[in-house]
C-alpha cells in the first residue's frame, strides 16, 4: 500500500457495514484488482475489519505508483 513510491489518488467507493468507534482498532487488507501501466496506477479492493474480526467497511482505492 502507499509508501515512499506510492500516493493515494482516490477512494472510489467506501461502504460502511458497521459503526467504528473511538478506541477501535481497524485492520485493512487489500487485493490488487486492476493495473494501468500507462497511467502508472493500481486499483485495490480493501477490506476493513475491527479488532473482533468483524467487517466494518469495504472500499475501492486508486493508488499511483512512481516506480
Amino acid at each position: 500500500m502507499p509508501g515512499y513510491y506510492c500516493l493515494f489518488q482516490s477512494v472510489d467507493a467506501l461502504y460502511f457495514k458497521r459503526p467504528v468507534y473511538i478506541g477501535d482498532t481497524v485492520n485493512i487488507t487489500g487485493k490488487i484488482i486492476d493495473k494501468n501501466e500507462s497511467q502508472r496506477n493500481i486499483s485495490i479492493k480493501a477490506d476493513i475489519r475491527n479488532q473482533n474480526g468483524e467487517k466494518v467497511a469495504m472500499a475501492k482505492l486508486t493508488v499511483g505508483v512512481m516506480k
